[in-house]
C-alpha cells in the first residue's frame, strides 16, 4: 500500500572524493495529498571514531531502535486512510552531519504534486530504553526536544509560553499521546536539542517546516566512549528494552495519525469582507 523510493544523495565522504548514499522513503498519498506529515529516523550507525567505517558499530539503539519504530510504523498504517499524504523515511548520513535528512528536506519536492508541504517532521533517534541507566519509571516516559522562537540551540531552555510551530508541535504529541497511550508521560524539552547534539529534525526546521525529536529519558552516558552504549561497539541488543521501542511507536503513531486526519491548518482568506458606512 506504499510507494517505496531509494533518494540518492552524494556528499565528501570518510575517504577521498565524494561518495553517494540513500535514504529510504516510503509514502502513502492522503485525500489531500499536498499535506504532507514526515516520521522518520536515521537508519546508520558509528562506531568510537566517526572517520572509521570498517570497526564494529552495531548500533542497536542508535540506530536500530528508531529503523524499527519507522518500519512498524509503516506497516500498521499503510493499510489505513488519512486526509494527508504520510512518509515514512529512514535516513543515512546522520552520523556524517544530517547530510540525508538536510538533502531530503530541500528536495523532497521532487517526489510529490506542485505545490505540495510539509506541515511537520516527527523524528525519533534513540529510543531503545537502554535498561543500563533507565529504571521502570524512566521506561514510562519518552523526552520530546522541540524548539521556541529563536530556536534554543547553544541558548539556554525556553519558556513554556512560547507560541513557535514546532512548540505547537510538542504541545499535539502531549495531547494525543496522552490520550491514546496514558502509560507513557511526555517529558518536555524546550530547546531544539541536547547541548552541542543534534538529530535529523533540524534539517526540516532549517526549512521552515516544524520538527521535533523523540528520544529515552536516560540515554547512555559518554556517547564516544568505549563504555557507552552509544557511539561505539558495545551499543548492542542486550542494553535495549524492546517493549519500551513500542510503547514509543504508539505515541508517534498516535499523534501523526491523528494530525493527519485532522484539517488542514487555517489559511488567511485572499480577499477580506468589508462593512460599508462611516
Amino acid at each position: 500500500g506504499l510507494t517505496v523510493q531509494l533518494d540518492p544523495f552524494t556528499y565528501t565522504g570518510c575517504a577521498a572524493g565524494s561518495v553517494t548514499r540513500e535514504n529510504v522513503v516510503a509514502w502513502k498519498l492522503g485525500t489531500h495529498p499536498g499535506r504532507i506529515i514526515v516520521m522518520g529516523g536515521h537508519y546508520d550507525s558509528r562506531t568510537l571514531d566517526v572517520l572509521d567505517g570498517t570497526s564494529p558499530a552495531p548500533g542497536a539503539n542508535d540506530s536500530g531502535s528508531q529503523t524499527a519504530l519507522v518500519l512498524e510504523s509503516a506497516r500498521l498504517m499503510a493499510s489505513e486512510s488519512f486526509d494527508a499524504t504520510l512518509v515514512f523515511i529512514a535516513f543515512a548520513g546522520e552520523e556524517q552531519g544530517l547530510i540525508g535528512s538536510g538533502s531530503f528536506a530541500a528536495g523532497f519536492a521532487k517526489y510529490f504534486p506542485s505545490g505540495a508541504a510539509i506541515e511537520a517532521m516527527f523524528n525519533s533517534d534513540i529510543v531503545g530504553g537502554d535498561n543500563s541507566v533507565n529504571d521502570g519509571g524512566t521506561l514510562q516516559q519518552f523526552r520530546l526536544y522541540s524548539p521556541g522562537t529563536p530556536r534554543e540551540i547553544m541558548t539556554p531552555i525556553g519558556t513554556t509560553d512560547d507560541t513557535s510551530p514546532a512548540r505547537g508541535l510538542m504541545r499535539h504529541v502531549a495531547t494525543a499521546g496522552g490520550a491514546y497511550v496514558p502509560s507513557m508521560a511526555i517529558v518536555p524539552m524546550l530547546r531544539e536539542d541536547r547541548p552541542g547534539r543534534g538529530g535529523d529534525h533540524e534539517s526540516f526546521l532549517d526549512q521552515g517546516i516544524p520538527g521535533v525529536r523523540f528520544i529515552e529519558t536516560v540515554e547512555s552516558p559518554d556517547a564516544g566512549t568505549i563504555a557507552s552504549h552509544q557511539h561505539s561497539p558495545n551499543d548492542l541488543m542486550k542494553y535495549v528494552t524492546p517493549a519500551y521501542t513500542a510503547r514509543v511507536t504508539e505515541v508517534v503513531i498516535a499523534s501523526v495519525a491523528s494530525l493527519a486526519r485532522a484539517p488542514s491548518p487555517p489559511r488567511p482568506s485572499p480577499c477580506r469582507a468589508t462593512q460599508a458606512g462611516p
